[in-house]
């Protein structure tokens, strides 16, 4: 009786681990963190490729209405939580508007073991002037005297 419980938790524990070792699909995409930006204002261009491996060496699309300040920029990332890993590699550009209008950045593609990947379009509206809403700090408290943060 013991050697056949046994048996049946040994090919359970083997079934969830098969299960847990399931394989991430990739993915590339592109981002900004507004879409809506201001003439005079430098924003990030950010591609980035999740779970895979690039095989050549990445080309941003053409990018017209648009002065390249700053990139490409890399970096890279690897997280395992539980036994669940995560990889990613970005691609960092900084631009700058030349004229007010709204800009498409093309989709862009990025060649990798799985085959090639295709992100998508994305719209940029160039205006006068636009304010932002304020991000909050986390190290804001941190950074203040300690009488400053009682009530």
């Amino acid at each position: 009786m013991n050697k056949q419980l046994f048996l049946i938790l040994l090919g359970l524990l083997a079934g969830f681990s098969c299960f847990a070792q399931e394989e991430k699909s990739s993915t590339f995409f592109a981002e900004v963190v507004y879409d809506t930006i201001a003439l005079d204002e430098q924003f990030e261009l950010k591609f980035t490729l999740k779970n895979g491996k690039a095989i050549a060496n990445f080309e941003p699309p053409a990018l017209e209405g648009f002065r390249f300040m700053a990139g490409p920029m890399t970096s890279q990332s690897m997280s395992i939580v539980n036994g669940d890993m995560t990889q990613s590699m970005s691609y960092t550009y900084i631009l700058e508007p030349t004229d007010l209008g709204i800009y498409n950045i093309p989709a862009t593609s990025i060649e990798t073991e799985e085959g090639v990947l295709l992100s998508e379009d994305l719209a940029i509206v160039v205006v006068q002037e636009i304010k932002h809403p304020q991000k909050k700090n986390p190290f804001n408290n941190a950074m203040q005297e300690p009488s400053q943060n009682q009530p």
